[in-house]
Order: C-alpha cells, then sequence, then structure tokens
C-alpha cells in the first residue's frame, strides 16, 4: 500500500474556502438549523468492579443532526470523540473563554457546517472518561478500551438510528483521546473504519515524557500519597497513567510500576515499568496490528510545532514515519500552533479538518434511487 504523508493543507483549505463563501453570503441574522445535544448515562459493564471502586455510570453526550427529529426513517454515521487528560465531554460541549460565537462547541460547528453543505450530517457521541486512563484496560481504574468499544457503541447503536457498521463508524480525540482514537482503530477495525488524533500523547517516548525531563527527579521524594498530592504534574500524571499502563495492585502505595526511576541523581528507565508501558504505546503496537491499520478507510493525525507537551511533535514524526515504512497508507501534519490554540473557530482545525475528514470518508444511508449524501 503507498505511502501517503500529508504536509500541505489542500483538503482543509478547501473546506475553509466553502466555509468562508457559505458565510460571506449568509447575512449575520441567518438563522442555522440547530441539531439537538443530549446528555445520557451509560452503565458500562467493563468498568465493573474495578479495585479503585470508579463509579462504572458515565455521562455520555450525544449530538443528532438538525434532520434527526424530521427524518424517522433516515439512519447516520457515528463519530466517536474522545477527550483529553484531565477534562470530560464538556470540552467539547460546553464553550472556552477564547472561542469565538458560534463556531465555539461541537454542536456549534456541526450545525454551521450542515447549514453551509460542507459537512454530511452524523451523529457525534462525546463520552466522560478516566481523566489519565488514556482509553486503556486496567484492574484498578476498569476497562476503559473495552467500554469504548463495546458497551458505548452497543449502546448508541440500540438508543440511536445508526449506520451501525464499522464502515459508517469513525473515532477521533484530542491529547489523550487521540492516544486512545488511533490505538482503538488500530485494534478493532472491526468496529472503527476512519481515525483521527489531534496532537495525540503518549505514542512512544520522547521529550518530556523521557529520562531528560528533569521534573522525575521528584520521583525520589516519593514515600506516601501525601507527597504525590504535591508533586510536580509529571510526576503525578505518571502514577495516574501507570495505573492504567503498568498497574500494580501490590505495589502500595502507588499501585504501579513506574518507568522511570532516580539512580544516582540521575533519571533512567526503570524495568519493569518501562517495558510495559511500551506495551500500550501505539508507535510500539505497529508491527503487530500492522494488518489491522492496512483495513482502515483512514487515517489522519497531526500536531503542532509549538506543542508545549514536547515529545507530541517528536513522536507523531515518528509514528508517521514508522507508518510509512511499512507502507501504511497516513495523512499527517505539522503546523504552526500549540497544543490547544488552533482547534476551535470558523478557522480551527475541527472545523476544517476534523469534521470534514469523517464527513467525506464515512458511508452514508443511500437514498431510494442509491444516492448517497
Amino acid at each position: 500500500m503507498r505511502r501517503c504523508e500529508l504536509r500541505g493543507r489542500r483538503f482543509g483549505l478547501v473546506v475553509v474556502a466553502l466555509s468562508l463563501l457559505a458565510s460571506a453570503s449568509e447575512p449575520a441574522s441567518a438563522q442555522v438549523r440547530s441539531g439537538r445535544l443530549e446528555v445520557r448515562m451509560v452503565d458500562g459493564e467493563s468498568l465493573a468492579d474495578n479495585a479503585l471502586g470508579l463509579p462504572s455510570m458515565r455521562r455520555v453526550s450525544v449530538y443528532l443532526p438538525p434532520s434527526y427529529d424530521s427524518s424517522p426513517t433516515r439512519a447516520y454515521p457515528v463519530v466517536y470523540i474522545l477527550h483529553g487528560i484531565f477534562d470530560s465531554d464538556s470540552a467539547w460541549t460546553v464553550p472556552w473563554a477564547t472561542s469565538p460565537a458560534g463556531y465555539a462547541t461541537l454542536q456549534e460547528l456541526m450545525d454551521r457546517g450542515v447549514e453551509a453543505g460542507v459537512l454530511k450530517e452524523m451523529i457525534l457521541v462525546i463520552p466522560s472518561s478516566d481523566k489519565t486512563c488514556h482509553y486503556t484496560n486496567s484492574p484498578l481504574k476498569g476497562n476503559w478500551e473495552d467500554f469504548i468499544r463495546r458497551d458505548l457503541v452497543g449502546f448508541i447503536d440500540r438508543q440511536y438510528r445508526t449506520l451501525a457498521r464499522a464502515s459508517s463508524r469513525g473515532i477521533a480525540g484530542h491529547s489523550m483521546g487521540g492516544h486512545g482514537a488511533l490505538k482503538l482503530a488500530m485494534k478493532y477495525p472491526e468496529t472503527f473504519s476512519v481515525v483521527y488524533g489531534l496532537s495525540p500523547s503518549l505514542l512512544g517516548w520522547g521529550g518530556d515524557v523521557s529520562t531528560d525531563n528533569p521534573e522525575f527527579l521528584g520521583l525520589d521524594t516519593l514515600d506516601s500519597l501525601d507527597d504525590l498530592s504535591s508533586a510536580h504534574f509529571y510526576v503525578q500524571a505518571l502514577a495516574s497513567v501507570g495505573q492504567c499502563f503498568s498497574p500494580s495492585p501490590t505495589e502500595a502505595p502507588f499501585l504501579t510500576d513506574f518507568p522511570f526511576e532516580v539512580r544516582g541523581g540521575r533519571v533512567v528507565r526503570a524495568m519493569p515499568g518501562f517495558h510495559r508501558w511500551e506495551e500500550h504505546m501505539p508507535l510500539f503496537m505497529i508491527d503487530k496490528h500492522a494488518e489491522n491499520l492496512e483495513r482502515l478507510k483512514g487515517i489522519r493525525f497531526d500536531t503542532g510545532f509549538d506543542d508545549e507537551f514536547s515529545h507530541i511533535p517528536i513522536t507523531t514524526q515518528a509514528f508517521s514515519e514508522a507508518l510509512s515504512a511499512r507502507g501504511i497508507e497516513h495523512q499527517f501534519e505539522m503546523y504552526n500552533g500549540d497544543h490547544r490554540n488552533r482547534l476551535w473557530g470558523r478557522h480551527g482545525r475541527i472545523y476544517t479538518e476534523l469534521l470534514p475528514f469523517f464527513s467525506t470518508l464515512l458511508e452514508t444511508q443511500p437514498d431510494a434511487q442509491g444516492r448517497r449524501d
């Protein structure tokens, strides 16, 4: 399969041009047809009986497109969207302070795109998940991978008029969610056929997630959970993510095998934690799942040059190079931006890149003449 590595923005520029034309021709007071946002509670069987007693009942935001209520026989493709570390579903559905009016939430972006004719109608599903687990199965925190691909997909297909097939189902996410989306797609192409990772985190080692980060020297001061609560963010993240990547229920008080340790005043790799983390990092999973990756209809991910989490530009580029070396078709772009500043608004990447990617590639329901939307 040929290599497809995207460095330009031709696809996104076409969508931007179309949306600008639509906006220019539309009076400022024009009424945009609105979809509907529902908030549901989903009981995740895969999360039950986790050792830390975290709740299995999860809040899920569901966006239904403008024609959903008026077209009772119509079924829709679905995109599952995963939030980032320490976020929740509301990161996508409640405006950020700096987001422009009318394009500040996922539902507003979809409404605008459908009205402008640059997006097909789709159902969007945004679960509120564990804050740090990177959508990974864990005996300590619950099986988040299974919750998304089995419990949640099953619930949505039962409750809503979906096109319940992989060719009409995609998955996306930002940061931790981008990691989870890429990992779920590469493991379950029978469930998801299209994937987009916005600035996906922890694809591999590098930058601030490596022995070069001096903040990890704080590991040497940890003796109790009280020490952890006052530790640097990076040390806290190692413990919290580690409870999913390298859980050790008997290793009190942190319940994880850390991937790093301090020895002789230096941060060094710690075994078996370091290798256990690699088992969950997509960069080290490509060989095992190469055939699955080749089955996907679309793989895309990106990163800002100035992402403050410095491992993300390093590891996304390495991930692209590893896919290309195996002839796995994908699209990858590095752009001028940081971790969040180019996401929202009519020129933001969610509107110009992510949503059009799924609108183009996901199969829709044919009409009576066999034509698709």
